[in-house]
């Protein structure tokens, strides 16, 4: 079997860099950067970017967290499939309670949980 994971020491300062720029709302920069990781701060960078397809198709392949539940709510919320975006959102809350006071500050959550 080839072995085709290599383990290092070494920072990797381009993921960090993109996560400062992420952090300082220079997100199509960030976005460039985080691009190749198709991580969680992709999808952050993304929606940020109103990308909502491509944030979802990268949530779709992490694994499930309150987190990527809650910003797969978003996407879902942005995409308008709102009964899916609320099945996420509930997901998510029930990994993290704390997820329900996050989604009275996102208006697109906000308005959904309202609506239903």
């Amino acid at each position: 079997m080839i072995r085709d994971t290599i383990h290092t020491a070494e920072p990797d300062t381009l993921y960090a860099r993109g996560v400062t720029l992420l952090q300082q709302r220079r997100y199509t920069e960030a976005e460039r950067i985080l691009s190749g990781y198709k991580d969680r701060n992709t999808a952050v960078a993304l929606l940020s970017l109103g990308r909502n397809r491509q944030a979802y198709d990268i949530l779709c392949t992490l694994p499930r967290s309150a987190v990527t539940e809650y910003l797969t709510a978003i996407a879902l919320a942005r995409l308008e499939r709102r009964t899916e975006a609320i099945s996420a959102f509930e997901r998510a809350a029930a990994l993290d309670e704390r997820m329900r006071y996050r989604a009275g500050l996102d208006p697109e959550l906000n308005d959904l949980l309202k609506n239903r």
